[in-house]
């Protein structure tokens, strides 16, 4: 007995540990190929412009003044760059 296993388990931890070894070096070399493949695509969404945003109507002048009113309240309902990985992939 040693470092309370049977002696007979020995070559099977050795062999166990070694086989997990290459299984770590094997997922780390595979996400780095993941983010290398992705990387390029990521930049290219994150960088591409921004679609421009629909022409406005423009109204017609009228012909008597319409009375004065406070102008309109403006409520910020989306950034013009989304902070968002969800957003700016459009997938949010």
């Amino acid at each position: 007995m040693k470092y309370g296993m049977p002696i007979e388990y020995a070559p099977r931890i050795v062999e166990r540990h070694f086989g997990v070894s290459d299984e770590q070096q094997l997922l780390a070399s595979g996400v780095l190929d993941h983010n290398l493949r992705v990387a390029c695509i990521a930049k290219a969404l994150l960088d591409r412009p921004l679609a421009p945003s629909a022409p406005v109507a423009v109204p017609a002048p009228e012909a008597a003044p319409a009375p004065e009113v406070a102008p309109p309240v403006v409520a910020i309902t989306q950034r013009a760059r989304p902070d968002s990985l969800r957003e700016r992939f459009g997938i949010g």
